[in-house]
């Protein structure tokens, strides 16, 4: 919802299937995730894995490149969000609104996750100290930095 014009409501645009224009974003993703979404449940829909082992450094691109992948995909389900929120789901603690939910926040958690994978992998082409040292030289053991290429004695 963060990145769509009906991120609050479905506002001033065209609106067909009659959703809400009342602010529900709170509600969705505070009390409704407090009160009906479980970390049992988030947990078995983030399966280990996800990342891509890095043979280079990410650029900037492409880093924007995954969370815009992301971000469109999400963007997917605003639609159904209304729906259920139509429908009462959200207010009712349907099935199919702790289902969603439960989904869209597992989808988050994996995002998150992978985030953190790659920003890992990726600080091993990062080089550190002075002279600069290879994360990945330390890693293997192929370097051993002392303190002085950190500024010690």
């Amino acid at each position: 919802m963060h990145v769509t014009v009906h991120y609050n409501g479905w506002g001033d645009y065209p609106n067909p299937n009659h959703y809400t224009g009342e602010h529900i974003h709170a509600a969705f993703e505070g009390a409704f995730v407090r009160d009906y979404v479980r970390a049992g449940a988030v947990a078995r829909l983030v399966r280990a894995g996800g990342h891509r082992a890095l043979d280079h450094l990410l650029t900037q691109t492409e880093i924007l490149s995954a969370v815009g992948s992301y971000l469109s995909f999400t963007t997917s389900h605003v639609t159904q969000l209304y729906e259920i929120q139509q429908l009462g789901g959200f207010r009712q603690g349907s099935s199919e609104a702790v289902e969603f939910v439960t989904a869209r926040v597992a989808d988050g958690a994996r995002e998150l996750r992978d985030l953190v994978v790659l920003a890992w992998d990726d600080s091993s082409y990062e080089a550190v100290g002075y002279p600069e040292i290879l994360v990945q030289d330390i890693q293997t053991g192929k370097v051993v930095p002392t303190p002085s290429a950190f500024g010690g004695d």
